[in-house]
């Protein structure tokens, strides 16, 4: 962009800002009694309009609150929520990581108020814009907002949506160590599967949660989920995930590595989540010995080099429609 473009944006900017804010002015001598709420949130708009094309983000999120505030004295509370998430946008722009945790404040209030307009799907939809804001400088702060948003998509029906929220859930849950979360996430997910009648995907859901305890070296409770799984679910017990389950069971069992590796290798094809494929590959693939004895729930076979030649599956490639 010219300098000179910059300039005239900025003063036309500049321009309707200072009209917000003579909108907002009261004068006993000029018998102006209240603030014109609606004139100086059209002002500030024009006036945050004009920054952003002119690439002057910090001017822009401060014309863009001075809007919100605008909508929030008129009871708009969408309004307010648009141009909050507007802010956090213009925030982001600035690509300081300084200020991301003010970006993902913004998005998180904005959300606040799509959930008093009604608007749950545009709630969970800023809600995981914060989260993914402050995934690598707060990732424990990032899953209760990915969670929140989890839970607005229920409410609004939307299960489809949910899960694959879920499925970015999982694999930050996973890169954390947070192993019964990520089970937990799991099993959300099987019942939203339920409702919507995808049953290879229930049994995708199974398959991991059973893999999961494995890559824990918990083979009981491993064994205890693939046999009640297996017994009350008839689309998970006639499918290849339940194979492959008890092949890997079974291969434990004996504590044959190479029969378990063999036995993945050959099934990779149903490990279609990545944030599993990684575990495998960082647990199971890359390990010399199994650790499984009973039921022992220490993560010291757990490292943080993935490795390169594992192929991730992109999620896209999961059917659910």
């Amino acid at each position: 962009m010219s300098l000179a473009l910059q300039q005239k944006k900025k003063k036309e900017g500049d321009k309707h800002y200072i009209n917000g804010d003579k909108c907002l002015e009261t004068s006993w001598i000029s018998l102006k009694f209240k603030p014109d709420w609606s004139g100086g949130a059209l002002e500030y708009d024009r006036a945050a309009t004009a920054f952003q094309v002119g690439k002057l983000y910090p001017q822009a999120v401060k014309a863009f609150l001075r809007s919100a505030e605008c909508y929030e004295n008129l009871n708009l509370p969408f309004s307010q929520g648009k141009k909050l998430q507007s802010a956090g946008q213009n925030v982001l722009k600035q690509k300081d990581k300084e200020k991301l945790k003010f970006a993902s404040e913004l998005f998180e209030k904005a959300a606040d108020c799509f959930s008093v307009a009604g608007k749950q799907v545009a709630a969970a939809d800023t809600l995981f814009l914060a989260s993914e804001s402050i995934k690598d400088i707060d990732p424990d702060k990032a899953i209760t907002l990915i969670e929140s948003s989890i839970e607005r998509l229920e409410i609004a029906g939307k299960f489809n949506d949910a899960v694959k929220k879920m499925d970015l859930l999982t694999g930050i849950l996973l890169n954390e160590n947070k192993f019964q979360q990520t089970i937990d996430t799991f099993e959300r997910k099987i019942e939203f599967y339920k409702e919507l009648k995808q049953d290879h995907n229930v049994s995708y859901s199974f398959l991991y949660i059973i893999i999961i305890h494995l890559a824990q070296s918990d083979l009981v409770k491993a064994e205890r989920v693939l046999n009640q799984a297996g017994g009350d679910n008839p689309a998970f017990f006639n499918s290849d995930s339940y194979k492959l389950a008890v092949s890997l069971v079974d291969a434990v069992k004996i504590n044959d590595i190479d029969l378990v590796k063999d036995t993945i290798k050959s099934k990779m094809y149903l490990i279609r989540d990545s944030s599993i494929g990684k575990l495998v590959q960082r647990n199971i693939l890359k390990s010399s010995s199994l650790g499984f004895s009973g039921n022992n729930n220490n993560n010291e076979n757990f490292g943080d080099d993935f490795g390169d030649d594992f192929e991730e599956v992109d999620e896209e490639d999961d059917d659910l429609t």
